[in-house]
């Protein structure tokens, strides 16, 4: 499940470098999401003989619980087999970063997802969305600011860097993943 928000005017935004993660495996296992009015929209692909669901929420960050938990309940799948991708306003631009399980580190979307899930136990790869341009004031409006070109130079072989670290999640261990993209 790559987080962000719905909506064209979020496209680029920094929040919604889980959606853009999900774009480019699409793009990559040439498949789409289906267009049915969910809470959110998902795409059954198969990587390597193996099933998988690639899904955004159509809910606003805060609310990513409630998809996640619907999703889980309609695939019948559990947290251990989720992986949530999300942006990290504390890691570099375009750094990622994979574990197995703890804190949402103050991301809202993350935070409503364990609410929801009642665990912690929830595998995540984080994004760094950090530039240059980052200011301290308000880091709400820095989230929602789109991209510059110039970060998304930097944030394009990044998000394929992050794809595959997504298709290595379905058949590797948390230690190699970490080991490897880490």
């Amino acid at each position: 499940m790559g987080l962000g928000n719905p909506g064209k005017q979020y496209q680029w935004a920094r929040h919604n470098t889980g959606f853009l993660v999900i774009d480019e495996l699409l793009r990559h296992l040439d498949s789409s999401l289906e267009k049915e009015k969910h809470i959110f929209q998902y795409a059954s692909v198969v990587f390597e003989g193996t099933d998988a669901i690639l899904a955004k929420p159509m809910l606003m960050m805060n609310a990513s619980g409630e998809a996640v938990l619907a999703m889980m309940k309609q695939f019948g799948v559990t947290p251990d087999d989720c992986l949530v991708v999300l942006d990290d306003i504390n890691l570099p631009l375009g750094k990622i970063r994979f574990r197995p399980q703890g804190s949402s580190g103050g991301h809202k979307g993350l935070e409503s997802i364990i609410c929801a899930l009642e665990t912690h136990r929830i595998p995540r790869l984080r994004v760094g969305i950090h530039g240059a341009a980052r200011s301290e004031n308000d880091l709400s409006d820095y989230v929602l600011e789109r991209f510059a070109r110039e970060e998304q130079i930097v944030l394009n072989p990044e998000l394929k860097r992050a794809g595959d670290a997504c298709l290595k999640w379905i058949s590797h261990s948390s230690e190699s993943l970490m080991q490897e993209f880490n």
